[in-house]
């Protein structure tokens, strides 16, 4: 069992974590740096701590009152104009997402849960939230999406120029 005082040197450690990467600018910098803080943290510290339920319950509220947040009134406007390439895109990609987690969970690379989770495309944190819901392998989930944002980060200005070249 995970002790009182573990709990809150996970918190604590990362706190630090999400406050020092959020402070550099990074995309998701609070989320990521908190999850990578922890992760270092359980590693140096050879312990399996896990936070009881109820704080993971906590938590996945408080993820869902942050992306439910980002709604604002005319957001319905702009949906409906442009609801056609809205599903026809995220059709597309959740549709490729699940035909690569078949391949992966098929083939033994990932139990299904991780594969469906991680290949699929999502918020981060509420990918993450989900996937500790469902008992997936979080840290795995997490390795997908982290990669996929600083692969979008990182490509995304070459490829924008070359998609306005394209468009000309």
């Amino acid at each position: 069992m995970t002790s009182v005082v573990d709990i809150i040197l996970i918190v604590a450690a990362g706190a630090a974590g999400g406050i020092l990467l959020n402070r550099t600018g990074f995309p998701g910098g609070g989320l990521i740096g908190a999850m990578v803080a922890v992760m270092l943290f359980k590693a140096l510290k050879g312990a399996d701590i896990t936070l009881p339920s109820n704080v993971k319950l906590a938590v996945e509220i408080l993820i869902g009152i942050t992306v439910g947040t980002m709604y604002y009134p005319g957001m319905l406007l702009e949906l409906k104009r442009l609801a056609g390439p809205i599903l026809v895109s995220s059709s597309l990609l959740i549709v490729l997402g699940f035909v690569i987690a078949i391949i992966y969970a098929r083939f033994g690379l990932l139990d299904s849960s991780t594969a469906f989770l991680g290949t699929n495309p999502g918020a981060l944190s509420a990918m993450i939230g989900l996937s500790t819901s469902i008992d997936a392998q979080t840290p795995l989930v997490l390795a997908f999406h982290f990669t996929r944002i600083v692969l979008v980060i990182l490509t995304a200005p070459f490829l924008l120029k070359l998609f306005n070249y394209l468009m000309r």
